[in-house]
């Protein structure tokens, strides 16, 4: 059981094996998960976890960008819109080329390259983490 205090993750990515692992990761460092199993899905949940101000109840998104429905880029375009205190919380993990993980850099996301260590991942959350 975590504590009230516990920081609000959503891992979004098609992969289940990969989303449960993430997850799993997560929650090991005490931080609340919700998992979305594509793009579609993710935006539902940010949208109704959305405050009138226009913040979130979630402190980071973990973000794959190849999805059904709707892609990484929807769901980034969603936060970039209509989150704007999330925006620079996106963890996106991604075997995308160099090109488009430096456009996701410019965006203000933090960018993991598959194939990638548990230090890595732990490393990046900390750095990408809202601070409460």
């Amino acid at each position: 059981m975590t504590s009230p205090e516990a920081l609000n993750v959503l891992v979004a990515d098609d992969d289940p094996t990969l989303r449960k692992l993430l997850a799993t990761l997560l929650r090991r460092r005490g931080y609340e998960t919700t998992e979305a199993v594509d793009g579609e899905q993710a935006i539902e949940i940010l949208q109704s976890q959305k405050f009138e101000c226009g913040s979130s109840k979630f402190d980071l998104v973990v973000l794959d960008l190849m999805m059904p429905k709707k892609s990484g880029w929807d769901v980034l375009d969603f936060i970039e819109n209509e989150l704007e205190t999330l925006r620079d919380h996106v963890l996106v993990i991604s075997a995308a080329g160099e090109d488009r993980l430096s456009e996701l850099e410019g965006r203000g996301c933090g960018v993991i390259p598959k194939p990638f260590g548990t230090s890595d991942f732990y490393g990046s959350v900390e750095r990408h983490m809202r601070h409460t």
